[in-house]
């Protein structure tokens, strides 16, 4: 078993157009056996439209989390 976190930050446009999408990601990986693993990821997202218009407002204001998984075998 094993985990990891990390962070990203990207701006995106410039004046009104501005958007700053921020991400924390935790993950949790489990080896099966040497040809299969499972990971689920969890991201904590935010989005910023500082200039944006009120419709951009209500759009950044209403991005929520994220929770993924995968499986992978390799075969």
């Amino acid at each position: 078993i094993g985990g990891g976190a990390r962070y990203d930050l990207l701006h995106r446009g410039d004046g009104a157009d501005l958007r700053r999408f921020q991400t924390v990601t935790l993950d949790a990986q489990w080896r099966l056996s040497p040809t299969a693993r499972v990971q689920l990821d969890y991201e904590l997202r935010w989005l910023a439209a500082p200039e944006g218009s009120p419709d951009a407002q209500r759009i950044a204001a209403s991005m929520g989390d994220r929770v993924s998984g995968l499986v992978t075998v390799v075969f």
